[in-house]
């Protein structure tokens, strides 16, 4: 895990310098500012801080205009987690460093075959991947030398900030919210162009149902008859091939 951490923030801070110039230009300047910690001191106001009455500063994860497409230090759920530099940080840690690259500078670009996407069959965007990406975008800002859970220079723990990413994109989910259908379409667009399907909503071909399809279909299951479960004779419960409590199967 720790290895897998280092090489994270190697490749974001070292090796895709050139994505955060071109979406935050002329904020960050050249491919080798965000590997300076004083450098990276200035952009605080980009991933969500803010100076209190005593000049303390103060994280506010879900007002990064770094997050937002707009640029909002509020935030807009309208843009938020929609900027193409959390995106093409995601495609940094699936692609690999030359891909990302290329995206964010509109140059052709194809993924390697051993790439993580490639081997994992990653086909679309989930909530998990967006909160992650949100969060490493904004370590990768942060004067944070190493990634952990909590940094030891800014006291930001990352993991609350992902998981606070996580509920909101979760809750938005459940609730069809337009904002997060619009974003997944979007992320889906931008990193799984040739993806038949998005959690946004059902982009399918081949004669797949389509969303109001699906929609039917899943109205009809939860409105099937249910089947009733069969009494069981606690008295001899257990003795069976699957007795002491243990469930039997190949799950286990």
């Amino acid at each position: 895990m720790d290895r897998q951490r280092s090489n994270t923030s190697s490749r974001l801070r070292n090796d895709i310098g050139a994505v955060f110039v071109a979406h935050l230009h002329p904020r960050v300047g050249d491919a080798l500012d965000i590997q300076d910690m004083a450098l990276r001191a200035g952009y605080a106001d980009l991933i969500g801080g803010r100076k209190d009455d005593s000049g303390k500063i103060t994280f506010h994860p879900f007002d990064a205009p770094a997050l937002h497409s707009d640029g909002a230090d509020r935030l807009n759920v309208e843009t938020f987690l929609k900027n193409k530099l959390v995106m093409h940080v995601a495609a940094a840690v699936i692609y690999g460093k030359k891909k990302p690259i290329k995206m964010a500078t509109n140059k052709p670009c194809v993924s390697g075959p051993r790439c993580m996407q490639q081997m994992h069959n990653i086909s679309n965007s989930t909530p998990g991947f967006v909160a992650c990406a949100g969060a490493l975008t904004l370590w990768a800002l942060s004067m944070d030398v190493e990634l952990k859970k909590k940094g030891q220079q800014t006291g930001i723990n990352w993991y609350s900030c992902y998981e606070s990413y996580l509920r909101y994109l979760l809750e938005g989910l459940r609730n069809r919210s337009k904002p997060v259908l619009a974003l997944f379409r979007e992320w889906d667009a931008e990193l799984f162009p040739d993806s038949e399907m998005s959690l946004g909503d059902v982009r399918v071909t081949n004669g797949a149902a389509g969303g109001d399809e699906l929609d039917a279909a899943l109205d009809a299951i939860r409105n099937a008859e249910v089947e009733e479960e069969e009494d069981v004779d606690m008295d001899n419960a257990g003795d069976g091939e699957t007795g002491n409590g243990e469930e039997s199967g190949d799950d286990q």
